[in-house]
């Protein structure tokens, strides 16, 4: 069962810290609209979303955004997210701006199909193989801004809740796994359950839910934690919990 697999999820305050991993795991609600400077500090813009592998669980790119007065004139350019790095307020990218003003890029209103490998594979040309993100059969590449808010119901039709966050690691490229806000029909108290990706049928394109693909009873509404009372995502003990969890293998899709 997916409960039996996510123990308590807050460790005990008193309990002493042991070392912060080197590549932590990160909110990505938090990582979006945040600026990105050169390693000089001068401005190249701002992440606008995160393009996701959701077969795989792996990020790709980042969509930068610069240039333009309000948002008029802006263009849109796909970055390996192997070519940034996070500080823990804003993101720094070691390549020259006019690097990234010449790779493909997009108006705002006319988004790429993700899918379309043509797009890709000039992007990845542009900025090289050794940073280009691995490519394999099955890939499902979409927009992080849409698992975000993303409405989730079991199989019965009943509202689960919705998609509140998505945690990744960037260090590894790695979407690590859905915090969903629950239902309050079903668990009251404003309360969020983090859930292995796997464990949902995400729709294509636009409009539609997502679906629980795991029976709801294996939901234990009680490893939840308090909205306002987020755990410390690095802590050791609340990160081999998230890992026990993601062991879990969830029925094929």
């Amino acid at each position: 069962m997916l409960a039996a697999a996510w123990p308590a999820l807050a460790a005990d305050a008193g309990t002493p810290r042991g070392p912060v991993s080197a590549s932590p795991d990160l909110r990505a609600s938090r990582l979006l609209g945040r600026e990105v400077r050169d390693p000089q500090g001068r401005d190249l813009g701002e992440v606008r979303d995160l393009i996701v592998d959701l077969h795989y669980g792996r990020l790709h790119y980042a969509i930068l955004a610069f240039g333009g007065v309000l948002g008029l004139g802006e263009k849109l350019h796909a970055v390996p997210v192997s070519t940034l790095q996070w500080t823990g307020a804003r993101w720094v990218l070691d390549l020259p701006r006019g690097r990234v003003e010449r790779a493909p890029g997009f108006e705002r209103s006319r988004w790429p199909d993700w899918q379309d490998h043509p797009y890709r594979d000039a992007v990845d040309r542009h900025f090289g193989s050794d940073v280009a993100p691995r490519r394999d059969s099955g890939e499902r590449l979409m927009r992080i801004t849409r698992l975000l808010g993303l409405d989730v119901e079991d199989r019965d039709g009943r509202e689960l809740g919705e998609i509140e966050d998505v945690i990744v690691n960037l260090g590894r490229s790695e979407l690590r796994y859905v915090v969903l806000e629950l239902d309050e029909r079903w668990q009251p108290g404003d309360k969020l359950l983090p859930l292995p990706l796997g464990a949902l049928s995400v729709p294509q394109g636009r409009g539609g839910d997502a679906l629980l693909n795991v029976p709801r009873d294996q939901l234990d509404p009680f490893t939840s934690f308090d909205e306002d009372r987020w755990p410390d995502l690095d802590d050791p003990a609340f990160r081999d919990q998230v890992d026990r969890l993601l062991r879990v293998d969830p029925p094929a899709r």
